[in-house]
C-alpha cells in the first residue's frame, strides 16, 4: 500500500513549566502495543538505530525502548504499517526526487527497495546480501510482461487505476 504518511510521535512531551519531559504514558504504550509500533532515530540511515516491534522478540523491543528513552530527543515513535509485497517479498515504495537550487526534480518511475518478508523488516539497501532494488513502470499495454528480472533486479509491471 501506498501511504501519504505515517502517523510518528515523539516520545519527549512538555510538561506545565514548558520543560521537555519523557511521556511516561506513551512509553507504557509502546510496552504494551509492540506489535503496533517502529522506533527510529531522526537521523537514522540504513536501518541502523531502527526497532520494528513486530519483527523484534519482547526482550529486543524492551531494549530498544530503553535506548531510545537515553535519546528521547534523537528519537521517535511510528506507527507500524503493512509494506508492498512483490512476489513475496516486502517492498518500500519510493518517488525518486531531489531538490536542488534550480528547483525540485522528480522522476515519474517509481522504485522499491525490498526484503524477503521473513526478514528484519528492514527495507534498506544497506543490508546487500539480503535487499533488492526495482523499478515500477505503469503502463496500460495489455502485452506488456507483469514482471521482468535483470539478474538481482527486476522491474515490475501494474495496470493503472482510477
Amino acid at each position: 500500500p501506498l501511504f501519504k504518511s505515517v502517523n510518528s510521535r515523539r516520545l519527549v512531551k512538555s510538561d506545565e513549566s514548558g520543560q521537555k519531559v519523557i511521556d511516561k504514558e506513551f512509553i507504557a504504550e509502546l510496552k504494551k502495543n509492540q506489535k503496533n509500533f517502529v522506533l527510529k532515530p531522526f537521523d537514522g540511515r540504513g536501518g541502523e538505530g531502527i526497532y520494528i516491534g513486530p519483527k523484534l522478540s519482547k526482550k529486543k523491543w524492551l531494549e530498544g525502548i530503553e535506548v531510545a528513552i537515553k535519546n528521547a530527543h534523537e528519537y521517535f515513535a511510528q506507527d507500524a504499517i503493512s509494506l508492498s509485497q512483490t512476489d513475496g517479498s516486502l517492498s518500500d515504495i519510493r518517488t525518486l526526487s531531489f531538490v536542488g537550487p534550480w528547483g525540485a526534480v522528480v522522476s515519474p518511475t517509481l522504485w522499491s527497495r525490498g526484503i524477503s518478508k521473513n526478514g528484519n523488516g528492514k527495507v534498506n539497501l544497506s543490508d546487500s546480501k539480503n535487499s533488492f532494488e526495482f523499478a515500477v513502470v505503469v503502463t496500460s499495454d495489455p502485452k506488456a510482461p507483469k514482471t521482468r528480472s535483470l539478474s538481482k533486479k527486476a522491474c515490475s509491471v501494474f495496470e493503472p487505476t482510477n
